[in-house]
Order: structure tokens, then C-alpha cells, then sequence
């Protein structure tokens, strides 16, 4: 999963986006969580991406 921020509010959109997303993990069927890694990039402007890999993906 890849998520990109615009730079105008990204606590805002950080915000909005963990909203959004708890909405729809609780639609899903439940699963056992899983490891993985978030890494995060940083342009001039601040926060760029958020790169998710899940362990079996080459996470840890």
C-alpha cells in the first residue's frame, strides 16, 4: 500500500485517512494481524509517501 500526502495539511489528511480506513477494516472479515513495516518519505516540504510492506513481502 502506498499513500500519498498533498504537503497542504498532512495531519489533517493523516487524520482523515486513519478515519476512513478504521471505517473500512471494520467491514472486512476479521483476520489475524499480521507483521510488516511502514516507512515514511520525506520531501522538502515534509511527508511525502507512506510505504506499507507486510512481512511475507519483504517486511520484517
Amino acid at each position: 500500500m502506498q499513500v500519498f500526502f498533498s504537503n497542504k495539511d498532512p495531519v489533517a489528511e493523516a487524520q482523515l485517512l486513519v478515519n476512513a480506513l478504521t471505517e473500512w477494516l471494520a467491514e472486512q472479515p476479521e483476520q489475524p494481524a499480521k507483521r510488516g513495516k511502514a516507512f515514511f518519505k520525506y520531501g522538502p516540504e515534509g511527508l511525502r509517501t507512506v510505504n506499507v510492506v507486510l512481512a511475507d513481502e519483504g517486511g520484517e
